[in-house]
């Protein structure tokens, strides 16, 4: 064989080592990332849904499991600030008055 031949060989190799590496990282990467993950839309749209209001204030945030089981989701799924966005537009969607004091009760759940 001639040198150039050999040396393809060996380039080949070299490209087909790099890809099976890259294939059993993505393959890793996968399997760390764990639980549910949700869109900021559904999110958003689920915690909507499970407030319960009038004009003034919302009632069932305090001693709710399934606000708190979405907010424990969420915290898998988005940054803190991402969170903070999606509940603060969740109660201006609610059209109460007391939006800082809901805000309040329902980062109190988080921490």
């Amino acid at each position: 064989m001639k040198q150039n031949e050999l040396e393809r060989k060996e380039r080949e190799l070299r490209k087909e080592v790099k890809r099976s590496q890259k294939i059993s990282n993505k393959k890793t990467k996968d399997s760390l990332e764990e639980g549910p993950r949700i869109s900021s839309s559904e999110a958003f749209s689920r915690l909507v849904a499970t407030f319960r209001h009038d004009d003034t204030e919302i009632y069932n945030i305090k001693n709710n499991e399934t606000i708190l089981e979405l907010l424990l989701e969420m915290q898998v799924s988005f940054s803190a600030k991402q969170i903070e966005g999606i509940i603060r537009r969740a109660i201006r969607k609610t059209k109460i008055s007391n939006k800082q004091e809901a805000f309040s009760d329902v980062a109190a759940m988080l921490n």
